[in-house]
Formats: C-alpha cells, structure tokens, sequence
C-alpha cells in the first residue's frame, strides 16, 4: 500500500471508516483483465476481509474469453451462435466456481482460524436480446431486463456474499451473455448500492501529466475521452442516477488498493460523485466569491483575515467546488517545504449537510501527497473535533514551520492539529 506507515497506527485511524461501511451494500465489478491479473486472488483476499468487516457485498464478474470480451463493444463483431453459445456458458460456469473457490480460502495457510464466508450465485438477472443492432443480428447477447432484488437482499441479509455471472435468462427459457460492466450498474441501481466499484490497470482516471486524478463528477466523466470503457461509463450513469451513493475506480494490479481507497482519507483511485459539483484550481474571476464564503467566518473567529491582495497573490494554492457556476467551497494548501498548512476551508452554508468540506480536504490533502508533502497541519480556533475525526492529531505551535510560528498569534490561541501522509 502506499500508505507506508505503522499497521497498528494505520488501522486505528481506519476504524472511523469501518464503522462507516458496516451493513453498507457494495456491488464490486471485476472485468476479465483484472480476473487475469496476478494481483486478483489478492484483490479477492481483501473483498473476503471487507465481508469479515461487516460490508455486504455483490460481486460481478466477467468471463474469461478475450475474444468475446472484445466483441462486446462493436456492433461489427461476430455474433454468438448456439454452439458459442455453450462454450461461453462453459467458459463462465468455470469462472463463477473459481472465484467462489478464491473467496473461500484461508489467506493464510498456517493459521489454524479460517473464514466462515459463504458466496453464492443465481439465476438473480432477467435479460432480453440486444437485437439488431447496425444491421447485424446480436444473437444471444443481451441486456439487463430486471434485476431480482428481493432475491439479492435476501441473501445479503443472511450474511452472504453473492456472486453474479454476465448471465442473464429470458421467459422464454433462452440464455444471453451481458456486459458484465453495465450489468453491475444496473445491480447498483436496483439494489441501491452505497458504492458501486470498478477495476482498472491504473490508481484509477490520470491526467495528461500522468497524475491520478482522485475526484471526478459525472458531468465531467461525461466529457471525458475514451479512457473509460463504454460499459463502466453505462454502469455509473446507472448507478448514480438510481441513488447510489459513489462509485471508484480502483486498481486491480496494486495490491492493497482497494482497502487504501476505503480505509484512507486520500484513497488510492478516483471516486466518481453524482451531481454536477466540480473540484478544481481557483482562478483569478473566483477570487470575489471565495472573499464572500470565508468573510462569515472571519466575522465568527473561525478563520483569520484574509485581504483580496492575500488571495490574489496566493490562488494557485486554492480549491473551489463549483457547483454549475456557482462557488459553494473553497479551501487552500500553502506549502512550507515538506510540511503544509490547509487553510480558508469554507463550504456554503446552504450545503454544509452534502459533504463538500470532506471532499475538499480530501483532494487537498491528495495534492499535498502528489507536491511530496510530509505532514499537513491546520490552525483553528472552532472546528478542533472535526479535524481529529478526520485523522488529525492535537500538537504543540513549536511544531509549526519557522515561518508560521513566527506569524502565530498568541492572542487568537489557535489549536494546532497535524496529520502525516
């Protein structure tokens, strides 16, 4: 994991977040490249330990022939006949067994305790023909009809782990093989899923600079190039626009991944949010709505002054949340060497119940871990507890970088909290 720290002192600070995903439903979707993967029994290990944890999983899975998997995508590929058709249904009989097989094994063999874990699957999906599609009959690929829920949470309420197969039957007692990306969106949507999670090679979506990027809204993922595949971009429209809470993409080939991205503050992908709230680098014309969400603050004691000079000379340190135009946060990371202030964290008022302060601090503390920033410290006179909860520890001022212990003001008495990377 690229948290490189003490595993005690890592799982202490996880626990706020075990507690956060306990009884929650996550549907996690594994393509055929992450099922071929070297990493996947360990991707798998970690769904195992999530179970254990208290989370209540739905698993997607692919099958494991490229040549199909390719065809997915192209109304130009060939189409499945019955004799296909049967291999397909051999191909994914075989898959389903082995991941049940890798989730039911002892992680570790020389200890004498084992998981009690039991995975099952079923015939939970109603599905019809794709059809005709670009003049060219899809034989027995098919889409999702309906999704048995009643079923699902059934299971899930038993404490089951369910497995899904690219799988789906008709009435008519006909067999059709699915995408198993916008599958998984639709069991998202159905079951209204917390947190619907997909695989990918890399830490999540990357920049042009190759930076990942943590945070990305489904307004922007709609604007996005083909990084994506067709089917994850189906699935989150899905997902997101039927309740779901989040969806990530994370990596398969990290070891470790998907906990960092569940456990941790900055995570190790990129979270996809619903809504058009956008994330980004304050610009010169922000500057007169960032002055009006930090001036009730100054006015409160929470925050100190800040001049429009200040900002100006300052706003390449700045984040805004920008929701359709309008600024409804903003908060900055000024750099002292290997340590950083986060400083000016301010949400609307009107939209303090919607988490954007998290989502704020979580890509400023991203962008400190990207500048290879150490710790991170805040000054606060008022919000001390909602620091701690989030993995800040209480400090004395001498800790503060020399510049800022010089600026401190003995009057204002501000608490000082930091958190190492």
């Amino acid at each position: 994991m690229a948290e490189a720290i003490d595993p005690i002192k890592w799982f202490r600070r996880a626990s706020p977040y075990i507690y956060l995903h306990r009884q929650k439903t996550f549907v996690l979707c594994v393509d055929q490249a992450a099922m071929r993967s070297p990493n996947f029994n360990n991707v798998l290990r970690d769904v195992t330990l999530l179970h254990a944890l208290g989370v209540r999983i739905v698993l997607v899975h692919d099958l494991e022939t490229p040549e199909f998997v390719e065809e997915q995508t192209g109304h130009q590929a060939p189409i499945a006949n019955e004799s296909q058709l049967s291999e397909l249904m051999a191909n994914i009989g075989g898959a389903t067994h082995q991941v049940i097989a890798s989730l039911s094994a002892n992680a570790h063999h020389a200890s004498p305790f084992y998981s009690d874990l039991v995975a099952c699957t079923g015939n939970f999906i109603r599905a019809q023909p794709l059809g005709v599609m670009g003049g060219h009959d899809q034989g027995f690929k098919g889409k999702p009809r309906k999704v048995n829920k009643s079923a699902i949470t059934a299971l899930l309420d038993d404490d089951m782990l369910v497995v899904i197969p690219p799988v789906g039957y008709a009435l008519t007692g006909e067999t059709f093989i699915l995408n198993c990306q916008s599958l998984a969106g639709e069991v998202a949507k159905a079951l209204h899923a917390d947190k619907l999670i997909y695989f990918l090679p890399s830490h999540g979506l990357v920049d042009d600079a190759g930076h990942r990027i943590s945070e990305r809204s489904t307004t922007q993922l709609e604007d996005d190039d083909d990084s994506l595949a067709s089917g994850i971009k189906q699935g989150i429209k899905s997902a997101l626009t039927g309740q779901s809470n989040r969806c990530h993409l994370v990596s398969y080939a990290h070891d470790g991944a998907l906990l960092e991205e569940l456990f941790t503050m900055t995570g190790s992908g990129t979270i996809v949010t619903p809504g058009p709230a956008v994330i980004r680098s304050a610009v010169a014309e922000d500057v007169e709505a960032m002055l009006e969400l930090i001036r009730p603050l100054e006015r409160s004691g929470a925050l100190i002054e800040r001049s429009r000079d200040d900002l100006d000379q300052n706003l390449a340190d700045y984040l805004v949340v920008d929701l359709e135009g309008q600024l409804i946060g903003c908060g900055a990371l000024h750099e002292f060497g290997d340590t950083a202030e986060i400083a000016s964290l301010a949400t609307d008022p009107h939209h303090r119940d919607q988490d954007y302060g998290e989502r704020l601090l979580s890509s400023l503390l991203h962008r400190a871990m990207q500048r290879g920033v150490k710790a991170v410290f805040v000054l606060t006179t008022q919000t001390e507890h909602w620091f701690l909860e989030r993995g800040f520890m209480r400090a004395e001022k001498d800790h503060l970088p020399a510049p800022k212990l010089a600026k401190y003001n003995s009057q204002r008495n501000s608490k000082v909290l930091i958190r190492p990377l």
